[in-house]
């Protein structure tokens, strides 16, 4: 993926499209990145912290980086998988990489995970928590990690999607079940020792573990950062390889 200045100013102006369009006429704008995992959390704290009582302590703060991770990375893919037919227009008549179309899609998300990480550092306040110094260091390998394998993931399903276009609805069933799957309003810790296997198969639970020993702590865990670290590097380098051999024919099928 040889990256040529043209290009940068090219993905800049995707991204900002794709930020514009989705807030386009509505009240809140760009205050729905932070709304969603806010009101998202705000249910499932009610359900499961006033109602069903899970004994989580600081739960509403354990709830919203679940649930912030989780946002980008269902967004990112359902805006991913979308890439190529949303711009057709473009990929059939210019010979701008396709990969950028993806990558524009996953930086939007991006921004708005970045947008939540004052709210975060608001909620530590006021549970009185503050971050480590290894926490700070430990925040880039978060983030490369949770955009690593998403950019990956959705570079994948971009791809297949070109050519099938039943993927998206597919996509969208499953990122339900994914969502159940993940550790994001629960602890691991709730879930039955025998099923734990299936939990450390989830490749999102290790962004959100880390993403929780970054901001929830009490310390940064390095092997969680390690392994997230490398689930990332994998998944992207089989979603560039996959999309390079996928790539061909897009301007025909789309």
């Amino acid at each position: 993926m040889k990256v040529h200045h043209d290009y940068i100013g090219l993905w800049i102006c995707l991204v900002s499209k794709e930020l514009k369009a989705k807030y386009k006429r509505t009240f809140f704008g760009y205050a729905w990145s932070i709304l969603m995992p806010l009101l998202q959390s705000l249910i499932f704290y009610c359900v499961f912290s006033v109602f069903l009582r899970f004994g989580i302590e600081d739960y509403f703060l354990y709830l919203f980086i679940g649930c912030m991770v989780w946002q980008f990375f269902s967004n990112s893919l359902m805006l991913g998988v979308n890439s190529m037919l949303a711009n057709a227009n473009l990929i059939r008549k210019t010979t701008a990489p396709r990969w950028i179309f993806v990558l524009s899609a996953v930086s939007a998300e991006a921004v708005h995970l970045l947008l939540s990480f004052p709210v975060v550092l608001v909620l530590m306040f006021c549970c009185g928590r503050t971050l480590s110094w290894s926490a700070l260091w430990m925040l880039p390998l978060c983030l490369f990690s949770i955009i690593s394998l998403t950019y990956g993931l959705a570079l994948v399903t971009a791809a297949v999607n070109a050519y099938f276009r039943d993927l998206e609805r597919i996509i969208h069933i499953l990122l339900q079940a994914w969502f159940y799957a993940t550790p994001v309003f629960y602890a691991v810790s709730q879930v039955p020792p025998r099923y734990h296997w299936l939990i450390h198969l989830n490749v999102v639970y290790y962004p959100v573990a880390l993403c929780r020993t970054v901001f929830y702590g009490p310390e940064a865990d390095l092997l969680y950062g390690l392994i997230a670290a490398a689930c990332g590097l994998v998944f992207l380098a089989c979603g560039i390889v996959f999309f390079h051999a996928m790539q061909k024919k897009f301007a025909e099928v789309l």
